[in-house]
């Protein structure tokens, strides 16, 4: 029974050790990365926010499944630039903002565990393309709507951000570096203008830039948007060169982007959409009581408000 007792004491002494080994190989590791970091001018990590717009009518059923795979790859190239890097990808469909990743409720498979990928890889893609397959499963077809509800993405993004800077307070003494990409192919919704606006002076407030990628179709609002955050704006024509795009302007953050060439950023249309016709107008009538604009007002075309039922008149 001793000669038992005193084989048990052995393995657990013998566990401990190996588990210190480990945690100081990590350690170690984690100090050369840092290292390594610092020398290329990437010493300090940060937190990256995709917006992806996973709206059936803007992609090709083949060029969303390349998309995907293109963001993928964009998304770990981040994760692995820094062991401290995090990431945040939110899915923008016409029914709903969803995270996709990091997801709580959602354990990969075994086999995408076990398959001898970096783990953080594997169940960052399980996560997405299972979340996406809900997300597909449950949207009514045809979809009853084909605007997209960015503000509530944005505002995902921001309370995201938040939250990860406030955890990490009692460790840091400035706040950690984050940004916003936002990948859309969708047209602009006027009904957006003042959510997203409102979202954007969050992030101003919070020195987050959004970035934007637009695929195939132009964009005031998310213009004025990466205007407003000091984001990149890039107008992309091709989505087979996605991947490339997303990898030579947006992989590097915020303190490597003043040694980087970027596009140059395009005029901006800074004209208000008018809440009747929700398009770009130069002079409009404004609500006295909350700002909203009209390009018409009267007794047949726009008696009262839209936005908080003041009835519209012009002096007679």
């Amino acid at each position: 029974a001793q000669e038992g007792e005193r084989e048990s004491c052995a393995q657990k002494s013998w566990k401990s050790e190996q588990d210190r080994k480990c945690s100081n190989k990590i350690g170690q590791a984690k100090a050369t990365n840092n290292r390594n970091m610092a020398t290329l001018g990437l010493g300090d990590s940060s937190i990256l926010a995709v917006i992806l717009d996973v709206s059936p009518h803007a992609w090709k059923q083949d060029s969303f499944a390349d998309g995907l795979e293109h963001v993928l790859a964009f998304v770990s190239s981040h994760l692995v630039m820094h062991l401290d890097n995090r990431a945040v990808v939110i899915g923008c469909h016409p029914t709903g903002s969803r995270f996709l990743y990091p997801s709580s409720s959602t354990r990969p498979p075994a086999d995408v565990v076990d398959s001898g990928q970096y783990q953080r890889l594997a169940v960052m893609g399980a996560c997405i393309r299972a979340k996406l397959g809900e997300i597909t499963a449950s949207a009514p077809r045809p979809a009853s709507r084909k605007t997209l509800p960015l503000s509530q993405s944005l505002s995902q993004a921001l309370c995201y951000i938040s939250k990860t800077r406030h955890s990490l307070a009692a460790t840091r003494s400035d706040p950690l570096p984050a940004r916003i990409l936002v990948i859309n192919a969708s047209e602009d919704n006027a009904a957006e203008y003042v959510p997203v606006m409102n979202s954007l002076f969050g992030a101003q407030k919070l020195g987050v830039p959004v970035d934007v990628c637009m695929l195939r179709t132009k964009s005031t609002l998310l213009e004025q948007a990466a205007d407003l955050s000091h984001g990149v704006f890039v107008a992309l024509e091709d989505p087979a060169a996605l991947l490339q795009t997303l990898l030579t302007v947006f992989l590097p953050d915020n303190a490597v982007r003043e040694q980087v060439v970027l596009p140059s950023p395009p005029s901006v249309d800074y004209r208000a959409a008018c809440f009747c016709h929700h398009k770009s107008k130069d002079v409009c009538y404004v609500c006295s009581v909350c700002l909203s604009i009209f390009c018409q007002v009267g007794t047949h075309c726009q008696p009262q408000c839209s936005t908080c039922g003041t009835p519209l008149a012009l002096p007679s």
